[in-house]
């Protein structure tokens, strides 16, 4: 019987039919699920953002990194997030959210340090 008839995709003679990549279903999880396996993500994502600021605030004695303190979670968190948002949603993508979250603590931490000797000049 011929392919087509049989419910197959038809496929050219040495080409093998590509099939779909599996999509990821929340159907089997409750909300409760959901919401527990996303707060993880942003739990580590913001530690991963902090660790940044820890070296920061350690290399300067504690002094000027406060301002940089809520902003390195925050800029992990989002730095983190926007890797699945652009499309890596596999493992590969979990891992490089990690990096980015990272990245993005260095950078918030970065910010808040620089924005918070600005403000602190004195006779400024």
């Amino acid at each position: 019987m011929h392919e087509a008839a049989l419910g197959a995709e038809p496929s050219l003679p040495g080409f093998k039919a590509r099939r779909p990549r599996p999509v990821v279903s929340w159907v089997g999880m409750t909300v409760e699920a959901r919401v527990a396996f996303l707060a993880f993500f942003f739990l580590l994502w913001a530690l991963l953002g902090l660790l940044p600021w820890l070296g920061a605030a350690l290399w300067r004695r504690g002094r000027g990194v406060i301002l940089a303190l809520p902003l390195a979670p925050l800029a992990g968190c989002l730095a983190g997030a926007l890797v699945p948002v652009l499309g890596a949603d596999d493992g590969r993508g979990f891992l490089l959210s990690l990096a980015t979250a990272f990245a993005g603590g260095a950078l918030g931490t970065a910010t808040g340090v620089l924005l918070e000797g600005r403000l602190a000049r004195p006779g400024h």
